[in-house]
Formats: structure tokens, sequence, C-alpha cells
């Protein structure tokens, strides 16, 4: 029996062929030969099941940020995680499931006085994608805000309640980056903050990124991980490379630690200009730039 008949005798939702350049915010990439759309975690476990029992690869998709995908597109499955937007409340916590946007629990947080996350504001990413990243801003990172992670091994066949402690939480790196299994749903704890202040720091910090960040281009968040001993965007700055271009992919000139989508960029003109950036960089200052953005390449 094929994979595409089992999918549809546990009657889970499916496409074949999938352009991943809609579902990428860079806007570049070939098909997925499978997309999946679990509604439930039960459904999530299914079709892990069958990704084992069919031996393909597969891949999470959330928000489509901090990814590069290949012009030649994704083998095997990727499973989209929009259908699952559960959220319960308890006291000073949050319980979301990986499909929830992160702005979408900044907000459900807020209007019940809950505060923790508001830095994270204007971060695109869900949940899922945003704890396997463990994404952060000014100083902090959401696992500082996580009490236990319902995840998914690679090699496993059900989802397991992981405490935060356990999780392998490191700058931009978790247990589920590591291990490549799922997020199902996260618990978060919460202090208590009136609605308004919330709101009020949540705007600012949004404007904060309007100004500093190249929002109105299609791009992929920031391509490299900054250290203790090195600013990519500074040291980028450095080099002159702002404007850099290949094709319809630029350095750019708001926020170089960024690479945008000019129009028509393919994936080959975006990886061909992260080479020539890290390249330029060793030269000049014998330093490896080390990427944050995930490269979706079979």
């Amino acid at each position: 029996m094929t994979l595409s008949l089992h999918l549809e005798n546990a009657n889970i939702l499916y496409a074949t062929n999938v352009p991943l350049s809609s579902f990428s915010t860079m806007g570049v990439g070939g098909n997925a030969e499978y997309m999946v759309f679990p509604r439930t975690l039960a459904e999530m476990e299914c079709i892990h099941q069958l990704v084992k029992y069919f031996e393909v690869p597969f891949r999470v998709l959330g928000k489509g940020a901090n990814i590069l995908v290949s012009d030649q597109g994704c083998k095997g499955i990727v499973i989209h995680t929009k259908y699952l937007q559960k959220i319960e409340i308890f006291d000073n916590y949050i319980t979301a499931e990986c499909g929830v946007a992160l702005g979408k629990l900044l907000k459900v947080a807020a209007d019940y006085e809950l505060s923790g996350l508001e830095r994270l504001c204007g971060i695109t990413a869900t949940v899922g994608g945003a704890v396997t990243m463990n994404a952060g801003a000014m100083y902090f990172e959401i696992e500082n805000s996580i009490d236990s992670v319902f995840y998914l091994p690679k090699k496993e066949t059900r989802f397991l309640w992981i405490r935060q402690h356990d999780f392998a939480f490191g700058y931009r790196h978790s247990l589920s980056l590591a291990d490549r299994g799922i997020v199902g749903a996260v618990k978060f704890h919460f202090t208590h903050r009136p609605r308004f202040a919330a709101l009020q720091e949540m705007k600012a910090i949004a404007k904060t990124r309007k100004n500093k960040q190249p929002l109105q281009y299609k791009n992929a968040g920031s391509i490299f991980k900054r250290t203790d001993h090195c600013i990519p965007a500074k040291i980028i700055d450095e080099l002159g490379l702002k404007g850099l271009r290949i094709g319809d992919a630029a350095v750019s000139t708001k926020h170089s630690g960024f690479i945008i989508n000019l129009g028509s960029a393919t994936f080959k003109d975006v990886i061909s200009l992260i080479q020539m950036i890290e390249f330029k960089v060793k030269e000049a200052y014998g330093i490896e730039l080390q990427r944050e953005v995930d490269i979706w390449c079979d």
C-alpha cells in the first residue's frame, strides 16, 4: 500500500508537489513531495509512524521563517502545523500547541494579564518553531518562560512531557533541533501584569523592530548567529558588504544581518551570497560565521 493510501485511510489531510516558496518567508524553494496537515497531535503521531514505516525523510513547517529551501525542494513529508491551534490557560500557565503563532500567544497572555514573553514581540514564528530554535531577542530567550515541552523524539512513537531543564536549551538550540523530533505543545509559566502595560511594551518593541529590520522584503530572519566574540551584522558592515547582491538576493542596507529577496531570488542566489559573505569574513578576520538559518537541502 502506498503512502498516499495510508494517509487517506487515516483521514489525514495532505497534498502533493506543494511549492515551498509559498510557505517560506524568504519566498524561495522547490516543491514538497508530500505536505500533510495534522489536525490533532494523535494524527501527528500517526504521521510520524508512517514516516518510520516508509523510511522517508520529514520536516516540520510552521511560519516558514528561519529556513532556506533548496530549489530542488524536499523529498518525503513536510508536516505543516497550521491546524494545531489549541490554547489552554490555568492560573499562571498557558499550554499552546505547536501551530499557535507566537504573536497570538502574546496577545492571549496579555488579555489574561499574564506576562513573560513580551520581548519576543514581532518574531515571525509558531510556538513549535520558536521553541525548537530557542528564539530570543533583547537578551531574552523563550526557554526562560517554559515549564515543559510535549515532545515526540525522532526514534519514538508517542509524545511525552519533558521538563525545561532536560530540553538541552542553548543559544538558538534545543533538544528538538539536535534530535529532529517534533514539538507538539509547550507549557509556559507567566507572572501577572496589567494588560495595558504589556501591550504598550509590545507596541514599542514592534516599532523598534520595524525601524531596524527590512520587514518590507521577504527574508528568513537573521542569517548568522551572534557569539560572544562575533556580531555578524557589525562585521559585515565593516567589510562594506551592505547591498552586496547576487541575482535578486541582497544583503539588506537596513540591517546587514539579513539577506532579502528583491523579487525573484532563488535558493542558488541566496546560498551563493551566504557563502560569499562567509568567505570574505574568514579571509578578513579568520572567523567562521555560524549559520542560524536552517538549510533544507536533500
